[in-house]
């Protein structure tokens, strides 16, 4: 499902959310142990059907991860230089005065998805609608019904740099 980049529908969607249904109503925690979420398998892993669906019904959610320290992974990244006040010059000009030593001491992240009635929120992003008639449109297409009324996982994903944004799953979708 692809988000609204704004109320210019020609703009190319640049992030989609996407909802992984288990056939069974018992195979999330299969369907977890198969799926590796690292960016480069993604694709090659998942075969995307892209469907025309008439009837897509999703549960209310909200999935929110406490704030997280992210210095030591940056640094195991080999981000280390920003956290360094002995190689910290790089702050000169947007830091005033310019003689104060500056640096990063810790990045935090906290992060949140919630979908209700209004659409989704994920961060600083919005989607308010999707291209399959979101809201149960009474006119009925052809196409499929998609009902997501037991335990499954999603994923929202930007599509230009091929970066899994959140991941999460809903155990009691009801």
């Amino acid at each position: 499902m692809p988000f609204k980049p704004g109320d210019d529908w020609s703009i190319r969607r640049l992030i989609s959310m996407y909802i992984f249904l288990p056939d069974e109503k018992d195979g999330l925690l299969n369907l977890m142990k198969n799926v590796k979420m690292e960016q480069s398998l993604f694709k090659e892993q998942i075969k995307l059907n892209y469907e025309k669906i008439r009837l897509l019904s999703i549960p209310k959610f909200k999935f929110e991860c406490d704030e997280m320290k992210l210095k030591q992974h940056m640094e195991k990244l080999g981000l280390t230089i920003p956290f360094d006040s002995r190689f910290c010059k790089d702050f000169t000009g947007i830091i005033q005065p310019d003689d104060e030593v500056v640096y990063v001491s810790d990045i935090l992240q906290k992060s949140f998805v919630e979908i209700d009635e209004d659409g989704t929120k994920a961060a600083a992003v919005t989607w308010d609608e999707v291209d399959s008639g979101y809201g149960g449109s009474k006119r009925r297409k052809r196409g499929h019904d998609f009902v997501a009324d037991h335990p499954f996982m999603f994923m929202i994903h930007e599509e230009f740099t091929d970066s899994i944004l959140f991941v999460g799953t809903v155990i009691n979708p009801l």
